[in-house]
């Protein structure tokens, strides 16, 4: 299958939100209320129409079949466009601007674009683009689908998959390329996690729910019967990257069985043997790129230790490592899409962790392509780049986090936001964060966390955290505030915490178990009752549900049940000091609206300082550009009022986001 970026996490809650920008007019509103930013020479305020509601950003660069074509979205004053331009001098051939597009791909046997549109698929001609010459390639006979492999070629099949039958188990079906002719090609029968299907359309790896626990990898042989390779403790990751074919003897995945940190390895398919391929001692590896096109083998591992690396295992390898730091260093950078036959690389780099522009990477000539800019690269000038550090916890445990100070300041005693990520299986990277910028612009130092249990830094750590929710991981975030006060960064009397899911989670429970030690907290879509949660999760969550279990325990077991209410902000509502902001979406099928719900009700009964936002047609996360800007002048308004910073005032683009859809 087509695998081309590879991650081996379970990302059982994250987030990724793009934003568009605006021409609106902005109001530099009222100065910094902080002593040490009234007496710094900061630079301007960047409007937030420019940060959340830009109608000039572009993004997601992919390039056609032959790499002859590349498409990208655009914002056309808030609504999403796709552009196609000639590779060779990036002159336009046509703007797809009709109905709500939601997402693209290009065919992988011609230079066909495959657009989703009010919830229908349309093959469309870039040359012949008219809504009468699309056709319509809506796979048939789905309630719910995802195309997981394009057709190879015209006469191919495509794989189609659904969980329209159980929403925790997939089964996968085939159909022409044109969407017709479905074929049930392998049913779940309740247990299997995930399927891999080989270039002749055969299921030839499968990987099932451990009894009782753990994952169970089989594959199949030529007698089409299933063999078992391996089984995976529930504390162990094992992910396969490649899809073997016949002529095939062995996988490449990353794995920590029987050690700490996840590598890159080869299996035997016969004895289930590894053999080491790439390893770091401090940090798992999780970033495995492939740019051979058709058949997969790893050309490049990024090491993630602080500042990215990138490490070549190919020739491929090493022209894609030249072609990309030679845009600035340190960068990092995104792998948008590529070419069938690898040739054409799409890539968003981002020198200093700030804004950055998209690439076209020809590796076989070793040339690259600048396609667009990020509107925002013109603030880079009065940004300050994040940097990596580490600090102990009270128990000794070395904590990675990485600090984004305000450009024009001494970085010191500052009003400061300490950043806490969700997940708690998920982490932060060294990488572009638009809150964190958004922040530091307006006068904050801003400390995200990669508290225990965050993945990314080895077996041992993430299982310190297992079940250290409000505990261990809460001294973490303690700590950390106290650690940042210990440098004379943080102004001790004006610190606020801030996350979402379980970081919202994290931040609403410091304001309840640690009164006193941060002014304000932010806690946008937050679980807020533990147990309630629990016994809530999504459906899908079916198969994997004990890898949530590792860190939270069992709802039906009385103790496990105890410490969860127990350690839920819902039920310490009333030792709460200080003032909240909580933020939800009210389409939110992960962690409902009604626990922020809940939780204000608490709260405004014991008399606290709360104030609630709730935003229509937001789920787990904040995606589109108006509840963006919305959430952006909440943020600022109630940070500045709380601990210091800037604000920047009312902006025009508040007004456009409540009436522009």
């Amino acid at each position: 299958m087509r695998n081309f970026l590879l991650i081996a996490v379970v990302v059982l809650s994250g987030l990724f939100a793009i934003g568009m920008t605006s021409y609106l007019w902005f109001s530099r509103g009222t100065p910094a209320t902080h002593t040490v930013l009234k007496d710094a020479p900061l630079p301007p305020l960047i409007p937030i129409s420019e940060l959340h509601a830009n109608l000039n950003d572009v993004w997601d660069f992919r390039p056609s079949f032959d790499g002859s074509m590349v498409a990208h979205f655009a914002s056309d004053y808030g609504k999403p466009v796709i552009r196609i331009v000639k590779t060779s001098d990036l002159s336009e051939v046509t703007v797809i601007d009709d109905g709500d597009i939601e997402w693209f791909m290009w065919s992988m046997h011609d230079n066909i674009l495959r657009v989703y549109r009010d919830g229908r698929l349309w093959s469309v001609d870039p040359y012949q683009p008219d809504r009468d010459k699309q056709k319509d390639t809506t796979p048939r006979g789905f309630q719910f689908w995802r195309i997981a492999e394009p057709a190879p070629n015209a006469d191919g099949r495509q794989i189609v998959s659904t969980n329209e039958r159980m929403a925790a188990a997939v089964d996968v079906y085939t159909t022409r390329d044109d969407g017709t002719g479905k074929e049930l090609l392998v049913r779940n029968d309740g247990q299997t996690i995930d399927w891999f299907i080989n270039k002749a359309r055969e299921p030839v790896i499968r990987i099932d729910k451990g009894n009782p626990t753990g994952q169970i990898y089989f594959i199949r042989g030529k007698d089409k019967a299933w063999k078992e390779l391996l089984r995976v403790d529930v504390l162990d990751s094992f992910t396969i990257l490649n899809t073997p074919e016949p002529t095939d003897t062995f996988v490449y995945a990353l794995c920590n069985r029987n050690r700490d940190k996840s590598a890159l390895v080869k299996v035997d398919m016969k004895t289930a043997e590894e053999t080491v391929v790439f390893s770091n001692p401090n940090v798992d590896i999780t970033d495995v790129l492939n740019l051979a096109g058709a058949d997969f083998s790893p050309d490049v591992v990024v090491v993630r230790d602080g500042l990215p690396r990138i490490e070549p295992l190919s020739e491929r390898g090493q022209v894609f490592k030249r072609l990309v730091e030679a845009q600035g260093s340190p960068v990092d950078f995104t792998v948008v899409d590529r070419s069938s036959d690898g040739r054409f690389v799409t890539v968003f780099t981002a020198t200093d962790a700030k804004f950055g522009a998209f690439w076209l990477l020809d590796i076989k000539t070793e040339t690259a392509k600048r396609l667009a800019d990020t509107p925002r690269t013109k603030y880079n000038k009065d940004l300050t780049t994040k940097t990596p550090v580490t600090f102990k916890a009270r128990d000794g445990l070395p904590i990675p986090a990485f600090l984004t100070l305000p450009a024009g300041t001494d970085g010191k005693d500052l009003p400061t936001v300490v950043r806490v990520h969700g997940g708690p299986a998920w982490r932060d990277i060294w990488t572009t964060e638009i809150d964190d910028l958004f922040l530091a612009n307006r006068g904050y130092a801003v400390l995200s966390v990669n508290f225990r249990g965050s993945i990314g830094y080895g077996k041992s750590f993430q299982q310190a955290g297992f079940r250290q929710y409000g505990k261990a991981i809460q001294d973490d975030i303690v700590d950390a505030a106290n650690w940042l006060v210990e440098q004379g960064i943080s102004d001790k009397d004006n610190m606020a915490v801030m996350g979402g899911s379980f970081g919202g989670y994290v931040s609403a429970l410091a304001m309840t178990r640690d009164p006193g030690l941060f002014k304000a907290a932010i806690a946008e879509y937050a679980v807020t009752d533990i147990a309630y949660q629990m016994r809530n999760n999504p459906a899908a969550w079916g198969l994997i549900v004990e890898q949530v279990q590792r860190y939270y325990g069992d709802s039906e077991n009385a103790d496990d049940l105890r410490d969860m209410v127990d350690r839920s902000p819902l039920t310490h509502a009333s030792n709460v000091t200080g003032s909240l902001l909580l933020i939800a979406g009210k389409e939110d099928n992960i962690v409902g609206f009604e626990q922020t719900e809940e939780f204000e009700r608490a709260l405004k009964a014991s008399g606290k300082d709360v104030t609630a936002l709730y935003l229509e047609k937001e789920g787990h996360g904040v995606a589109r550009w108006q509840s963006q800007v919305i959430r952006a002048r909440a943020i600022e308004t109630f940070l500045a009022k709380q601990i210091g910073g800037r604000n920047g005032g009312y902006s025009w683009a508040e007004t456009a986001a409540k009436y522009i859809e």
